[in-house]
Parts: C-alpha cells; sequence; structure tokens
C-alpha cells in the first residue's frame, strides 16, 4: 500500500538561487499527497521549510529526506525557511 501512495504523490523539487527557493512558486492538487525535496543546493535554514497556514513543519537533513505533506485547503499559501529568509508561494487547486 505505501509504494502506490508513493506513486501517487505530488513530486515537487526545489532549489536554491540568489538567496531564495527556486522556483518561488509551487503549484500543487488539494487532497493529494505532496513529496517534497530540497535538492542539495538549498543549506542552512532554508532546510527547514515551513507552510504555516497548513500546518507543515520539518526540517529536512538531506535530499532523501523529504518533507510530505497533503493540502486539505485550497488557495494561495506562503511557504517559508524557519527564519523567513526564503520564502515562495504554495498554490493549492
Amino acid at each position: 500500500a505505501l509504494e502506490a501512495q508513493k506513486s501517487e504523490a505530488q513530486q515537487v523539487t526545489l532549489s536554491m538561487k540568489n538567496f531564495n527557493y527556486y522556483p518561488d512558486t509551487l503549484t500543487v492538487q488539494a487532497e493529494k499527497p505532496v513529496e517534497l525535496t530540497l535538492d542539495k543546493s538549498v543549506t542552512g535554514c532554508f532546510r527547514s521549510f515551513n507552510v504555516k497556514s497548513l500546518g507543515v513543519s520539518k526540517y529536512s537533513r538531506s535530499p532523501e529526506d523529504t518533507v510530505n505533506f497533503t493540502p486539505t485547503k485550497k488557495g494561495t499559501f506562503t511557504f517559508a525557511c524557519s527564519m523567513g529568509m526564503g520564502y515562495g508561494t504554495l498554490i493549492v487547486n
């Protein structure tokens, strides 16, 4: 059952460019699991990924340590690192 769930997940990868997340706008579908990878260009506090309004908060130690969540409400949300230095927009359709 775990394998099936994994393949259904929306795969999203974030990098770091010009001292911010890249891309800084992510679009995902509501009610479907999201598997977010912070690639190896992401360093420091940027590895702590938060979407406060969706209750998502995770420190990703490595690209293998993915951030998994299922957005349950549609809308536009802000994601940011723990210190608020890097941020972007998460659009849930």
